[in-house]
């Protein structure tokens, strides 16, 4: 986990021509690690390389079935941009409780004045059918100063026939210096069809480029 961290920092540096992230959450029930990678494939920018992962690391597992387990995702997509806001994405999704399935999504993005607003449905191409929103908001006070300050909300809900899957709603606010965040946030999960919440907050820091 520090190592693929690590690497995806140094990938950063090195790489200017892609466009990512990756964030570092120790908080008070689990390590959390987030990043997204996208890359041009051709000069016109229309065709994309984009690579989403999500690690999730818990202290304290305890035992019984109903408990949060370890969290292992990767998504790996082509991506056609339609035009500056619409793009068509197609590729694997990876977990390690449900494996690979073929998954096709829609990316919607809106830049704005101080700030981002994305959606993004994805659907399994595959037996397991599952269908899944994601949303994400970010908004500098103080865009045009040395040290914004960032409140960002992400949010992913799945469901499939049987009805929820997982979900989680992520909020963070915090400083930005250059093109590193630190700051405070908190992770609210869900899981299931009863929609057992369980929370995580901590301090984090994130790399952006």
């Amino acid at each position: 986990m520090i190592k693929i961290s690590l690497a995806l920092l140094l990938l950063s540096v090195a790489a200017y021509a892609q466009t990512g992230n990756v964030e570092l959450m120790p908080g008070n029930r689990y390590f959390h690690q987030m990043h997204s990678v996208e890359f041009p494939l051709n000069a016109s920018r229309k065709f994309s390389w984009q690579q989403l992962g999500t690690i999730i690391k818990y202290y304290d597992k305890g035992s019984g079935k109903n408990l949060p387990k370890d969290e292992l995702m990767n998504q790996s997509y082509l991506v056609y941009n339609l035009s500056e806001k619409v793009a068509l994405k197609s590729g694997l999704f990876y977990t390690n409780v449900g494996g690979y399935h073929p998954s096709v999504a829609l990316q919607f993005k809106w830049k704005l004045k101080k700030g981002i607003l994305l959606l993004s449905p994805r659907a399994n191409l595959s037996r397991v059918q599952a269908y899944e929103l994601f949303s994400l908001v970010e908004y500098k006070i103080g865009a045009d100063k040395k040290m914004p300050v960032v409140v960002r909300y992400q949010g992913m809900s799945s469901v499939g026939l049987k009805g929820h899957n997982r979900s989680y709603q992520a909020f963070r606010i915090g400083m930005q210096v250059k093109k590193n965040q630190l700051g405070a946030g908190i992770t609210l999960d869900e899981f299931g069809k009863d929609k057992r919440v369980y929370s995580n907050f901590g301090l984090y820091f994130r790399r952006v480029w």
